[in-house]
C-alpha cells in the first residue's frame, strides 16, 4: 500500500513579533511572581512565568484571561504582601500592554495571526474554503484562543455559518462526536475545524481534509505528532 501514502509536505512559518508583541513580553519578564505571599528568585518563580509565557504564546486573549484570573486570585486574599502588591503592579502593566493587543478588532499587531491569514489566502497554499473536499483543521492548545479564532476568521475569511466550528474537551462526548461526523460528511456547510488537544488523538478527521496548521506549537513533541496524524493517516 505504500503508493496510496502521500509524503508529507511541512512548511514552517516565521514571523516577527510586533513591537506591541515585544512591549508585552518585556513587561511579562519583569513582574515579580511570588508564592505564599513571598518573592524568593528562583525556579518556582519561573515555572509561574512559563505557565504565563505558554498562554502569551498561544494568543493575547489567553494570556489576558491569565493574567485576570492570577489578579484576582491575589487581591481576592485577606491580607496583601508588601510582595504580592509588587506583583499585582507588575501584572497590571502587562495587562495593559495585552488589552492594547485584544482590543485592535483587525488584529493587525497579532503577527502570528496575520501570518496564518497570510498563508490561508495564499495562491501558493491554494485552500479553497468553497471545495466541500478541502478543509481545514488548526489546532491550539487554549481554549480562550480557539473561540478567539473562531470570531476573528469567520469574519476575515467571510465564512458564512456553520462553516467554521470549534472542538474542545469542554464540550461533553455526544456534542464531540457529532462534529466529527459532520467533518467526515461532504454534504455538511463545515470547512474549518479549530480544535483542542482532546482532537489530537483517536479522531479520523482525514475524509475530506489533507491541511492541518498548528497556531501555537505544542510543548511536547509526541503531541505535534499526534495532531499530524489526524489528517495524516490511511
Amino acid at each position: 500500500v505504500s503508493a496510496d501514502f502521500q509524503e508529507r509536505i511541512t512548511t514552517c512559518l516565521r514571523q516577527s513579533a510586533s513591537a506591541q508583541e515585544e512591549a508585552a513580553y518585556r513587561a511579562l519578564l519583569d513582574i515579580r511572581f511570588t508564592q505564599g505571599g513571598h518573592h524568593k528568585a528562583g525556579r518556582q518563580q519561573e515555572l509561574q512565568r512559563i505557565g504565563m509565557q505558554k498562554a502569551l504564546f498561544s494568543s493575547p486573549k489567553a494570556a489576558l484571561e491569565s493574567t485576570q484570573r492570577r489578579i484576582a486570585l491575589l487581591q481576592g486574599r485577606p491580607a496583601i504582601s508588601d510582595d504580592e502588591r509588587i506583583e499585582i503592579a507588575g501584572l497590571q502593566e502587562f495587562q495593559e500592554t495585552l488589552l492594547t493587543l485584544v482590543n485592535d478588532t483587525s488584529a493587525n499587531s497579532f503577527s502570528r495571526y496575520q501570518k496564518l491569514l497570510e498563508q490561508l489566502q495564499s495562491s501558493e497554499f491554494g485552500w479553497n474554503k468553497d471545495d466541500a473536499g478541502d478543509r481545514l483543521v488548526i489546532f491550539s492548545e487554549r481554549i480562550e484562543t480557539l473561540h478567539w479564532l473562531q470570531e476573528q476568521l469567520t469574519r476575515d475569511l467571510k465564512l458564512k455559518p456553520k462553516q467554521l466550528e470549534v472542538l474542545h474537551g469542554s464540550m461533553i462526548d455526544i456534542e464531540q462526536q457529532a462534529l466529527v461526523e459532520r467533518f467526515g460528511r461532504k454534504d455538511d456547510p463545515i470547512r474549518v475545524l479549530v480544535c483542542s488537544d482532546v482532537a489530537s488523538e483517536g479522531l479520523n478527521l482525514h475524509y475530506f481534509c489533507h491541511r492541518l496548521v498548528h497556531f501555537d506549537l505544542p510543548w511536547s513533541l509526541m503531541t505535534f505528532q499526534q495532531r499530524n496524524g489526524r489528517v495524516d493517516r490511511y
